[in-house]
């Protein structure tokens, strides 16, 4: 179905961010999101539980993190 190819796409996704690991500045955005969207698809027919709200939320932070070291390289 759509939510398991879906998923599947992700592995790829991860892959990148993993063989690119931190060399890449947007690095930490493709890594989280994808993150974010596993554990969202993950849960695609279910309910997310509170430890997956908050690790999604981590993620958020941590997202919004490197936007802002983004933002204060393009300012120097």
């Amino acid at each position: 179905d759509a939510v398991k190819r879906a998923i599947a796409g992700l592995h790829d996704v991860s892959e990148l961010a993993y063989t690119t690991a931190e060399h890449h500045p947007y690095w930490g955005i493709v890594y989280h999101a994808g993150e974010i969207s596993r554990i969202t698809l993950e849960k695609w027919n279910d309910e997310l539980n509170n430890d997956e709200l908050g690790e999604i939320e981590w993620r958020v932070e941590e997202i919004k993190g490197t936007l802002e070291r983004l933002k204060h390289r393009h300012v120097e």
